[in-house]
């Protein structure tokens, strides 16, 4: 029997309630958007929405932060009538396969050590969360999408600060900052107007069943209702504590 602090999380099982599709905004790397473009034919700037500091808890992570026109932004998955676009109205990820790497470990925040071996385990508590404790969170599987989780974001800030090096440099010479949609070029995103092509239902999954855990898990999918529903997003700034955990 496995004996670390959060072991009994080994048994999280999403029920698909859709609450973490509604509440917490995600925020996105370039990776994420050209996964979403590649399935939905949708633009850049219909995708993700930017947004600053105070519509989302990221205050451990100012690298994710590009400097704008309009101030310093992240960019997150874009909501509308207080739930992500691409959630259906059945409660099901229209773009399941395709979901950003933060959707996919989400709510889990595991721990590991040098061997590879889960030494803790929490549940970010971002949103109500209706989870069940009848699954099986296969931990292999859970390492290597969290080392593909950093690795992306790390490459992604990499970008951001030599985006924000050139900002600072047009500032010097008096001119200002570019905007969100030559961000997005930048990036490697071509940005028009967005596309008509939309959800393809072929592939959907319930919505929380984009967790991690239900990949590996029962049946049905979500999380434990616990924490207060909040209005911005969790996610980022709990997950980011694993980054320096791991790293040492």
């Amino acid at each position: 029997m496995k004996n670390f602090p959060g072991a009994r999380y080994l048994n999280f099982r999403c029920t698909g309630c859709g609450n973490c599709c509604k509440d917490p905004l995600l925020p996105l790397t370039q990776d994420d958007i050209s996964r979403i473009i590649e399935r939905t034919g949708d633009s850049p700037s219909h995708i993700a929405q930017v947004v600053d500091k105070h519509a989302i808890h990221m205050d451990d992570e100012p690298e994710a932060f590009a400097m704008l026109r309009q101030g310093k932004r992240v960019l997150v998955l874009r909501h509308e009538q207080g739930r992500c676009i691409y959630l259906g109205d059945d409660n099901r990820c229209t773009i399941y396969t395709s979901r950003p790497l933060g959707c996919r470990i989400y709510p889990l925040d595991p721990e590991f050590n040098k061997k590879k071996k889960l030494r803790r385990l929490t549940l970010v508590q971002a949103t109500e969360c209706p989870y069940e404790m009848d699954g099986n969170v296969d931990t292999e599987p859970l390492y290597d999408l969290q080392q593909r989780y950093w690795k992306q974001h790390e490459d992604y800030n990499t970008k951001v600060a030599e985006w924000n090096r050139v900002q600072r440099r047009r500032r010097r010479e008096g001119r200002a900052a570019q905007t969100a949609r030559e961000f997005f070029t930048f990036l490697g995103l071509t940005d028009s107007e967005p596309s008509n092509k939309r959800r393809v239902p072929a592939t959907t999954k319930s919505a929380d069943s984009k967790s991690a855990a239900a990949s590996s898990a029962s049946p049905a999918k979500t999380r434990k209702a616990k924490a207060p529903a909040k209005t911005r997003a969790t996610k980022s700034r709990t997950v980011a504590k694993q980054k320096r955990r791991t790293s040492r």
